[in-house]
């Protein structure tokens, strides 16, 4: 299937595609290049930082309220990662893995409806192939960005998540208002 910009609106996507998000389940996310933009700061004492984009965090925490389950797969394996999901009670985290397809594999054995993995690199290929949907930031890897069935209009750590969360939920006739409504219920 030729990649689908994510601008596009959903009637726009191509009716499998519309389709295969309306019974995503499982959303697993790649973190650097996409719930980053792939930068990494050191302090002067070392330390490494990153920042994540608060609009992608509310899109998971979205998902989550709508029922989808979230997981993190990354090679990296950090402090900072594991806070970030721990921020956003993501319960499914594979971190420090260089196969990502072996715990997208086990991930499949435990979920009954689609899933959905979005990666931006070489690492991220094989995962992207063994899912139902394949999803990448705008500023992926050219090979990534071949992988993907859509990819979003923002880069990674700028809104990628969050256009891919809406998507979901848009496909899935889930009012975002609604979500919102009960979000500190």
């Amino acid at each position: 299937m030729d990649p689908v910009a994510a601008r596009d609106n959903l009637e726009r996507l191509p009716i499998g595609l519309c389709d295969e998000f309306a019974h995503i389940e499982l959303v697993c996310l790649d973190v650097d290049g996409i719930l980053t933009d792939g930068s990494i700061i050191y302090s002067e004492s070392g330390r490494a930082l990153v920042t994540f984009n608060a609009r992608d965090g509310l899109g998971i925490a979205l998902l989550q309220r709508a029922g989808v389950s979230v997981a993190f797969v990354s090679a990296l394996d950090s402090p900072i990662v594991r806070k970030r999901a721990e921020e956003l009670h993501i319960k499914s985290v594979c971190l420090g893995v260089n196969d990502k397809l072996r715990c997208v594999r086990d991930m499949q054995r435990h979920t009954r409806g689609k899933i959905l993995f979005m990666g931006d690199d070489l690492w991220d290929l094989a995962a992207m192939r063994a899912c139902d949907v394949a999803a990448s930031s705008c500023d992926a890897a050219v090979e990534a960005l071949a992988a993907a069935d859509v990819i979003s209009s923002y880069g990674g750590g700028r809104g990628a998540v969050r256009q891919i969360a809406d998507m979901t939920l848009e496909a899935q006739d889930i009012d975002r208002g609604s979500l919102m409504a009960r979000y500190d219920e």
